[in-house]
């Protein structure tokens, strides 16, 4: 499955790399293991435009079977919104984001 790739092509993200790449890595790895069984697995990476204009969006999709509700809510202690969770965020991917959030932008005080 080759994922699609969609954005506004002026839009970037100034973050560390490989902090980065492994963030998407593991969502990228869940969005393959959650569509292996099906007929036409489908992957989109999306980036866009913030509500805030200094931050960019990156949402990674897929038409997988995701996690059944009362598993995550006996494994995990959670109420998802839906009815099937299409990815929860691993603590080292949480980590990575808050560390990428509260560096400043080169050249900010």
């Amino acid at each position: 499955c080759r994922p699609q790739l969609s954005g506004a092509p002026d839009r970037w993200a100034l973050a560390e790399p490989i902090r980065l790449e492994q963030v998407l890595v593991n969502l990228l790895t869940n969005a393959l293991d959650a569509t292996q069984r099906q007929a036409s697995p489908q992957i989109a990476v999306r980036w866009a435009q913030a509500a805030d204009p200094a931050w960019v969006v990156i949402s990674v999709t897929d038409n997988g079977e995701g996690i059944p509700t009362e598993i995550i809510e006996s494994q995990l202690g959670v109420r998802p919104q839906s009815s099937v969770a299409r990815y929860l965020p691993m603590p080292d991917d949480e980590d990575v984001i808050a560390a990428m959030r509260a560096r400043p932008a080169p050249g900010s005080r």
